[in-house]
């Protein structure tokens, strides 16, 4: 019973962050393709990755980067949500676009 509750906790938080990161992505061109994943993490082209990640950082929030793509892992939904305000405040940067 508790692995089946963890199971459905981790659905739900992956994709509760499949879908901001594509509310993100609609919003801000910048995020140039979301792929589609039925894994717990998101993986995002864009040309900004690498300062993306490093203004992630300087948030404390971690993600990987690898050349112009990022990789997120799903957190809590409250987590998810942080995220999501960090980089709605990142990608309106006039720098981000």
């Amino acid at each position: 019973a508790f692995l089946q509750e963890c199971e459905g906790k981790i659905i739900a938080s992956a994709q509760n962050l499949k879908e901001g990161i594509q509310a993100l992505a609609a919003k801000y061109p910048a995020l140039e393709r979301v792929f589609d994943s039925c894994t717990n993490f998101v993986y995002i082209k864009t040309a900004a990755a690498k300062e993306i990640y490093q203004k992630l950082l300087e948030k404390s929030i971690a993600v990987r980067c690898f050349g112009g793509y990022l990789r997120i892992s799903t957190d809590s939904i409250e987590n998810n949500r942080r995220l999501f305000t960090a980089l709605n405040e990142i990608l309106s940067e006039p720098t981000a676009q």
